[in-house]
C-alpha cells in the first residue's frame, strides 16, 4: 500500500513540476530584461581628445574653380602583351608506316580477296578427319590421374591392413608366451 502512494506522489509531482517548467519557459518572454544602457558603467576620463589636422584646404574654394579634365597619355599605356611568349607551338608527330619485304602491288589490294589456287587437298576418297578437341583430351587426363589416385589409396590401405594384422600377430605371440610362463609359475 504504501509502495503504491509513493508512486502515485512521485507521479503527481513530477507532472506538478513538468506543468512548472512549461509555464516558467512561456512567461519568459515577459521579464524585463536588461539593456546594455542600464548596466552600471564607470567613467574615469571625460576628457574628448581633439585632433585638428591644418592642411585640410576649405571646401568653398573648389567649388569656384572651372570644371576641367585633361586627358594625357603616356607610353607605357598601351597594353602589354603578358601571355605573348606562352602560345603553343603545335607540332605534329611523324607517321611511321612499317612495311615488310612485301612489295607495293601485294599492299594496295584488298585483303578479302580469294585467291582460286587456294590448298585443297583433292583426293578421290573420303578420308578420316580427325580434330583433336581439347576437351576430350582434358578429360582423359583427368579420368587417368582419378584411377591412379585410386590406386595408391589402394596399395596405402592393403600395407595398412598387412601392418595391423602384423601387430596383431606378435600381441597373440606375446600374450600366448605371457599365459604359457603364468602357468608354468603356479603349478608349484
Amino acid at each position: 500500500m504504501t509502495t503504491l502512494v509513493k508512486s502515485v506522489l512521485a507521479n503527481f509531482w513530477k507532472t506538478l513540476l513538468g506543468a512548472l517548467g512549461v509555464l516558467r519557459r512561456t512567461f519568459c518572454c515577459f521579464r524585463r530584461r536588461r539593456r546594455a544602457s542600464n548596466l552600471p558603467v564607470s567613467v574615469q576620463d571625460c576628457g574628448v581628445l581633439r585632433h585638428q589636422v591644418e592642411d585640410l584646404q576649405s571646401w568653398e574654394p573648389w567649388q569656384d574653380e572651372p570644371l576641367s579634365i585633361t586627358v594625357t597619355r603616356d607610353e607605357h599605356d598601351q597594353d602589354d602583351d603578358f601571355f605573348k611568349g606562352m602560345e603553343p607551338t603545335v607540332q605534329h608527330q611523324k607517321k611511321y608506316l612499317p612495311r615488310g619485304s612485301e612489295s607495293k602491288e601485294e599492299h594496295t589490294q584488298s585483303r578479302l580477296r580469294v585467291e582460286p589456287q587456294a590448298e585443297i587437298p583433292q583426293s578421290s576418297e573420303l578420308g578420316d578427319y580427325e580434330e583433336r578437341c581439347g576437351w576430350e583430351d582434358v578429360a582423359l587426363a583427368l579420368k587417368e590421374q582419378r584411377r591412379a589416385m585410386l590406386e595408391q589409396r589402394l596399395v596405402l590401405h592393403q600395407q595398412h591392413n598387412i601392418q595391423m594384422e602384423q601387430r596383431r600377430a606378435q600381441r597373440d605371440k606375446k600374450s600366448t608366451l605371457a599365459g604359457e610362463t603364468t602357468s608354468v609359475l603356479v603349478p608349484a
